[in-house]
C-alpha cells in the first residue's frame, strides 16, 4: 500500500526533525498547511530533503505546505493525504485543539458526576456555581467533598456552636483541615454564598465574622471579655457577680452555654481595662442599674456574641473609647453593627481639654480616621488631623464620673 511505502520511506535517517516539525505544525493547526523552517541542516539532512523535494539544499529549509505538495507532484507520493502518513508513523494525533476539547469533556463529566454525589444538599446550589467558575478543578475533588459536607452540616442550622477543631475533626477526620489553604477559603467562600455575604477581604475580624455566622468558634475558652453587673434571664451562675457587682472574665463557652435572654438595662462598653475597673467600683457604691464591659481594645468573638444578645434582648448600648484613630474606628464599627448604640462623652471639647499633642500622625491612622462615616466621629477625626492630638480616656474618667449618675 502507498500510504506504508510512504512512511517506511520517511523513517529513514535524515527525516526526524521535517516529520517533528509537520507533526508540531498539525498539532496546532488541526490540519496539515502552514510552513515550517529547519535551521542548520546536517549532511543526511540535506541529502534525504533534497531528493524527496528535488530541491536544492543549503543549511535551512523554509517551505509551506502548499510547497511541499507541488513539489511531490508527478511522484508517487503526489495523491497521498500526508496527514495520514504522520498518524501511521506516531499513531492516532490529535491537535491541540482536540486535546482541549477532549480534556474539556472528561471534567465536564467529572463535575456532573460530583454534583450528583450532592444533590439535594445544601452545598448543591454552592459547589454547582463554584465548578461553573473554574475550567478545571480548584481543588482534589475529595476536597470538594469534604467541604460540601461540612456546608451541610454547619453548626448554625441545629442552633449550636463548635469549635473549629472538633468540626474540622467530624467532617474530615483532621482538626486542622480549615486551619489554612484552599479548604479554609472554599468553606468561607460557601459561607458567603449561603448567608448572601459580600466577599471581603479576607481580614482577620471578616473571618471570624464568618465563623461565628456559621456557628464555628476557634476557642471558645481563652476568648473572653470582662463584665460587670451583666445578667442572663434565670442564671444562677451569673447571678452572684450580677448582685455583688463583681467584675470577672466571662468566656465564649460561657456566653454560648447561657440563656441569649439577657435582663434589660443600659450597657456601657467600654475599650480601657483600668477605666473599666475604676467605673465598677463607682457602680457598686452606688448600686446603679448599669452594666459595663470591657473590649480590652480590640472587640473579640466573645464581646461581640454578648453584645449581640444584650442588643437583641432589647439593652440599651453605651460605648466610650480612646479619641485616637484605632478608638475610633472601634467605636465606628460598634456603630455599623448596632444602629442605636450610643457613643458616651463625644465631645470635642473633651479634646481640647484633655488631649494631649503628638509629634505626628502617620498616613495609615490618617487614612482610618477618612474612613469614618458617623458625624460626631468624623468631626471628632477632623479636629484629631488639623490639631495632631489624641485624648485616652484615662483622662476622660472625671467625665465620665458625671455622666454615669444619669443612670
Amino acid at each position: 500500500m502507498i500510504y506504508l511505502e510512504f512512511a517506511e520511506y520517511l523513517r529513514q535517517e535524515g527525516f526526524e526533525r521535517f516529520l517533528d516539525a509537520w507533526l508540531k505544525k498539525y498539532k496546532s493547526l488541526g490540519q496539515m498547511g502552514g510552513k515550517i523552517h529547519l535551521k542548520n541542516l546536517s549532511k543526511i539532512e540535506k541529502e534525504r530533503l533534497s531528493a524527496f523535494l528535488s530541491l536544492p539544499l543549503e543549511d535551512e529549509l523554509s517551505i509551506t505546505y502548499t510547497q511541499m505538495q507541488r513539489r511531490l507532484q508527478g511522484t508517487k507520493f503526489e495523491e497521498v493525504d500526508f496527514a495520514q502518513v504522520l498518524k501511521i508513523l506516531y499513531g492516532d494525533i490529535l491537535s491541540n485543539k482536540e486535546k482541549r476539547e477532549l480534556q474539556e469533556k472528561k471534567i465536564e463529566e467529572h463535575k456532573k458526576a460530583l454534583l450528583n454525589q450532592v444533590m439535594g444538599l445544601k452545598s448543591y446550589e454552592w459547589l454547582k456555581e463554584l465548578l461553573d467558575l473554574y475550567r478545571e478543578f480548584p481543588c482534589s475533588k475529595e476536597n470538594l467533598l469534604i467541604v460540601s459536607k461540612a456546608l451541610d452540616t454547619l453548626p448554625c442550622f441545629s442552633e449550636t456552636y463548635e469549635t473549629l477543631p472538633v468540626f474540622a475533626t467530624r467532617v474530615s477526620g483532621n482538626p486542622h483541615y480549615f486551619d489554612k489553604g484552599i479548604q479554609r477559603e472554599l468553606l468561607l467562600k460557601g459561607i458567603e454564598y449561603e448567608f448572601h455575604i459580600l466577599e471581603k477581604s479576607r481580614d482577620l475580624e471578616h473571618i471570624t465574622e464568618l465563623f461565628q455566622i456559621a456557628g464555628l468558634l476557634k476557642d471558645d475558652i481563652s476568648n473572653y471579655c470582662c463584665v460587670c453587673h451583666v445578667l442572663p434571664e434565670n442564671s444562677k451562675k451569673w447571678k452572684y457577680f450580677y448582685e455583688e457587682y463583681e467584675p470577672w472574665n466571662v468566656n465564649l463557652y460561657n456566653v454560648i452555654n447561657e440563656n441569649s435572654i439577657f435582663h434589660r438595662s443600659d450597657i456601657l462598653i467600654i475599650e480601657n481595662p483600668s477605666v473599666f475597673r475604676y467605673l465598677s467600683l463607682k457602680i457598686k457604691q452606688e448600686k446603679r442599674n448599669l452594666g459595663l464591659i470591657c473590649s480590652n481594645g480590640q472587640i473579640n468573638t466573645c464581646t461581640y456574641l454578648l453584645l449581640d444578645r444584650l442588643y437583641n434582648s432589647g439593652c440599651t448600648l453605651y460605648y466610650c473609647g480612646d479619641f485616637d484613630p484605632e478608638g475610633l474606628l472601634i467605636a465606628q464599627k460598634l456603630k455599623d453593627r448596632y444602629e442605636n448604640l450610643n457613643l458616651f462623652c463625644y465631645e470635642e471639647d473633651y479634646l481640647r481639654e484633655y488631649g494631649t499633642i503628638q509629634k505626628a500622625i502617620s498616613n495609615k491612622r490618617i487614612e482610618i480616621l477618612n474612613n469614618l462615616e458617623e458625624s460626631i466621629l468624623v468631626d471628632i477625626g477632623e479636629f484629631i488631623k488639623e490639631n495632631t492630638v489624641f485624648c485616652f480616656q484615662e483622662a476622660l474618667i472625671e467625665a465620665y464620673e458625671r455622666e454615669v449618675e444619669n443612670f
